[in-house]
């Protein structure tokens, strides 16, 4: 499994980032990194997707949104499962 993504300390901060991409990155402090460890089973089991669930958003062309959580300080986790996709939204 490849993996493009790094995490790297800085003071009291965690900060997620592309490889790919450096201008993708978000930032966590403590707690929200600690509520995200947290989730990461709920995430992992919401990422699949049946068959039968995958035939009928095929149908439909709608995004299938099978997890969205806040993890503390504005910031969002969503899993769009389709295509297992896991997004960050900061909303301060």
């Amino acid at each position: 499994m490849h993996s493009d993504r790094r995490v790297n300390v800085v003071g009291e901060r965690n900060i997620l980032s592309s490889l790919r991409h450096p201008s993708l990155n978000i930032s966590f402090t403590i707690n929200c990194w600690a509520h995200f460890v947290a989730m990461l089973q709920d995430i992992n089991e919401a990422a699949p997707l049946r068959p039968l669930e995958r035939k009928a958003r095929k149908a439909t062309r709608r995004r299938r949104v099978s997890f969205c959580k806040h993890l503390g300080d504005g910031i969002y986790v969503t899993v769009i499962c389709r295509k297992h996709i896991i997004t960050f939204a900061n909303t301060l």
